[in-house]
């Protein structure tokens, strides 16, 4: 998985000058929040003047907007990896290691994506902008999980709640424990065992019985 910041502007890819910019607004944001997203700091680190960042960006409103279009792309590109004619569980099982793939391949990217609303958390119309996409996000994985109950692959007297949460609260959970440690063990690796163990756990009992004598 090659897709980076740089690769996901909803628009174009940004060019050299305008990713150094975005980069290292993503840095400090990464590093010391939010409001360390100042001309100054993000001018520091791109290693450029601060008038310089007005050539591409509208001030820090504009560094901010820059940033959502980047978390915006990401959750695009996560909505298109659910492949409709993929079975439910496999569907789903595809959409969230692409997902986990895509984060573990940029740090800072991951921050963006796994917490839209600190990082955008002075800019009201951007959050509500970001429940509409993760609201989207819920439709998705809830029609897996809908068609793989009514075809028998996964136990029926689950709560949807708690399906969601065995699902894609442990993926964002794993990939939060990761930007926390910086990356610190293989990402991919570990969410292909919190998968197959989620399959052994809400798999029905005839379907396990059926795989054994298989």
């Amino acid at each position: 998985m090659t897709m980076t910041i740089k690769d996901l502007h909803d628009v174009k890819p940004f060019s050299k000058a305008k990713f150094a910019v975005v980069r290292a607004a993503a840095q400090a944001v990464r590093e010391d929040g939010p409001r360390a997203a100042t001309l100054k700091n993000v001018a520091g680190r791109a290693g450029i003047t601060e008038p310089a960042i007005f050539r591409h960006f509208d001030g820090v409103d504009g560094l901010f907007e820059g940033l959502f279009h980047v978390v915006e792309g990401a959750w695009r590109h996560f909505a298109e990896a659910f492949d409709p004619a993929a079975a439910p569980l496999a569907r789903l099982g595809k959409a969230l290691k692409y997902r986990i793939e895509l984060l573990s391949a940029d740090l800072d990217l991951a921050y963006l994506a796994l917490y839209p609303r600190q990082v955008f958390g002075g800019y009201p119309e951007l959050r509500a902008r970001i429940d509409s996409i993760w609201e989207q996000d819920r439709v998705l994985v809830e029609a897996c999980l809908t068609e793989a109950i009514a075809s028998g692959a996964l136990r029926g007297e689950v709560a949807m709640e708690s399906l969601r949460a065995l699902t894609v609260g442990a993926c964002q959970s794993l990939a939060i424990r990761w930007v926390e440690s910086t990356g610190s063990f293989d990402l991919v690796k570990t969410f292909d065992t919190l998968w197959e163990d989620f399959l052994k756990l809400a798999t029905p009992a005839s379907r396990k019985r059926a795989a054994t004598k298989a």
